[in-house]
């Protein structure tokens, strides 16, 4: 299954920019799946009016949704999916969370840019 994009967060600006098209900059929050996929959740903000193409995906905060993991998000521009590591539960580095974890506490704020 893929993340929620929940587009009641969205701020859409056109900017011109000097030789190309207009580009839009909107804010959304990502809400995660209750059974995360190994290699990450698709989210396609493609899917969403006014975005013909995506330029870039920016992190700009999240909230794991508990207390006692630390959990980091981070979006994997070639697959278009965000993918959540854990940090430390094996005294090890960052290690990618595993198959089937519920993950539908944790949200991330997102700025996209993209082509009008």
């Amino acid at each position: 299954m893929a993340a929620t994009i929940n587009a009641e967060f969205a701020r859409y600006v056109t900017r011109d920019v000097v030789g190309a098209a207009a580009k839009q900059f909107g804010y959304y929050q990502v809400i995660l799946d209750s059974s995360y996929p190994t290699g990450g959740e698709a989210a396609d903000f493609t899917s969403l009016a006014p975005y013909s193409a995506v330029d870039a995906v920016l992190i700009t905060g999240w909230d794991s949704g508990l207390s006692t993991t630390a959990l980091f998000p981070e979006w994997d521009e070639s697959a278009s999916k965000f993918k959540v590591f854990e940090a430390g539960a094996d005294a090890g580095p960052f290690d990618e969370i595993t198959a089937a974890d519920d993950l539908s506490a944790m949200t991330i704020n997102v700025l996209v840019i993209g082509d009008e």
